[in-house]
């Protein structure tokens, strides 16, 4: 979305394929948990200057880590602050 000539706005919309490796939740009694990940989507409201400079955030849906475990509840989600510079 054009603001001016030099300024414009920007919405996107990720879907996040996750191939984490194998980790696991390590307590000291010796009761590991083993975490498995899920994809998810994102969403992003973005700026960008003279075509160059940009500035987002970006917020992540929350994702379950130990859903092989239905009696102990997780929840990750991210929300970032991305800043770019395009050399091109």
């Amino acid at each position: 979305m054009f603001i001016n000539d030099n300024s414009k706005l920007f919405v996107n919309a990720v879907y996040v394929f996750d191939f984490g490796k194998s980790s696991i939740i390590d307590f000291e009694d010796g009761a590991d948990l083993d975490i498995t990940t899920r994809n998810n989507f994102g969403i992003g409201l973005g700026y960008k200057y003279h075509d160059r400079v940009s500035l987002e955030i970006r917020y992540q849906t929350p994702r379950e880590l130990l859903g092989d475990y239905p009696n102990i509840g997780s929840n990750y989600n991210t929300f970032s602050v991305i800043a770019g510079f395009s050399v091109f």
